[in-house]
């Protein structure tokens, strides 16, 4: 009978020895799949990020100017351009609610003008002040107050949704989109109250609507509405002399929608970093807080430029684009001298991925791809990945 012996001491080492070679390959084979793994995701959210920030920009900017059944598109009659768009609101009122004259309106981030050099803080914490943006001198220059934070001292956390300095505004004017227009029973023209068809076209007092002709059409704010009828008296903001406009025919069958104005910026957003905002009105008046949604749109969003493309002398009668131009140009390269001028727009927006994206010690790239002409690099070097998405988009409604 034998006798029952164990391992050696050599064997046992040569067991352990081949057990953390096992183990190594497994936790090496973990480690590279758990990398891969963040590195997909992060493709991934940027890619989707980008595509769908740029969708929901460019779904708002395609409609720009279009009010009622017409549109701010300037016409010439006898070689004399016309106005189609009338406000009957007091000029007292928020420059971007009173600027329905105009598709939409841009402002430029001081210092952003294509050839510039941006620093893209890691995690954001300074807002911006109304003359860190400018537009054309027609529209007062600086940014609209409203849409700027309450100053946050030095140190201190700002809000979220607070507007970031250093990046581009957009602001869109056209119809509230999926509204039922409803149509005037009786002549309009001068009144202070008109019955309409329907009963959905407006939900309350402070609303903005446009009436229209086809022709020609008048921005009005509702004093108060009830099924049936408009009434201007009463309205928040005031209408000149309380009624419509006076030499406009607004005979019966004349469209009515509430009108909306959407803002689109980068801020603050919930977790802390840089978000792409949408800031509307609903047909009402920014910062009324009946109406006014801000919505964080896109996470991770941390910077937006934007061109916009105007028609120059000559090029109007192509109606194309002459050559693409900052916010705070369009009025001097503009034919019309506003952003009626303006065919399409070029926007840029940079883009980052969740943290951890980047495999610690992995290469960044040194030159990432410029923002419209800018030139941009990160405060500090971090573990995210980032990308520039551009795209012209084009307003059906001022173009062929």
């Amino acid at each position: 009978m034998r006798t029952a012996r164990g391992f050696s001491l050599v064997e046992f080492m040569i067991a352990i020895v081949l057990g953390l070679i096992v183990t190594d390959a497994m936790v090496a084979m973990f480690v590279s799949v758990r990398s891969a793994s963040r590195t997909t995701v992060g493709v991934a959210s940027l890619s989707d990020s980008g595509r769908f920030a740029l969708d929901s920009i460019e779904q708002v900017v395609r409609a720009a100017g279009n009010l009622a059944c017409d549109s701010t598109a300037p016409v010439e009659a006898s070689g004399v351009t016309v106005d189609r768009v009338i406000s009957s609101l007091n000029p007292g009122a928020s420059p971007l609610v009173n600027t329905f004259d105009q598709p939409l309106v841009g402002y430029e981030a001081v210092g952003t003008a294509p050839g510039a050099s941006l620093t893209i803080q890691n995690t954001p914490s300074a807002v911006g002040d109304a003359d860190d943006w400018l537009s054309t001198s027609t529209l007062g220059g600086d940014l609209d107050s409203i849409l700027i934070a309450p100053h946050v001292p030095e140190g201190e956390t700002a809000p979220t949704g607070s507007i970031i300095a250093g990046s581009d505004v957009l602001v869109v004017h056209e119809t509230l989109q999926g509204t039922r227009p409803s149509y005037t029973l009786a002549v309009a023209t001068g009144a202070a109250a008109f019955p309409v068809s329907g009963s959905s076209t407006f939900t309350g007092a402070g609303q903005i609507g446009a009436i229209s002709n086809c022709v020609q059409t008048d921005v009005f704010q509702v004093g108060a509405f009830a099924p049936g009828l408009v009434n201007l008296a009463g309205a928040p903001l005031g209408n000149i002399g309380g009624t419509l406009w006076p030499t406009i025919p607004f005979e019966v069958g004349a469209q009515v929608d509430p009108v909306d104005t959407i803002a689109f910026y980068v801020g603050i957003g919930a977790d802390g970093d840089g978000a792409l905002y949408k800031y509307e009105s609903n047909g009402g008046v920014l910062g009324d807080a009946i109406y006014t949604v801000n919505q964080e749109l896109v996470p991770d969003v941390e910077n937006m430029q934007i061109l916009y493309g105007v028609e120059t002398a000559g090029s109007e009668l192509t109606e194309t684009a002459g050559q693409y131009v900052t916010a705070d140009e369009v009025a001097m390269d503009s034919f019309t001298g506003d952003f009626n001028g303006v065919i399409s727009v070029k926007i840029a927006l940079l883009v980052a991925s969740p943290p951890g994206a980047v495999p610690p010690g992995a290469a960044v790239a040194a030159s990432p791809p410029a923002l419209l002409g800018d030139t941009w690099a990160m405060a500090s070097p971090d573990n995210r990945m980032r990308k520039v998405y551009e795209q012209t988009m084009f307003l059906r409604n001022m173009s062929p």
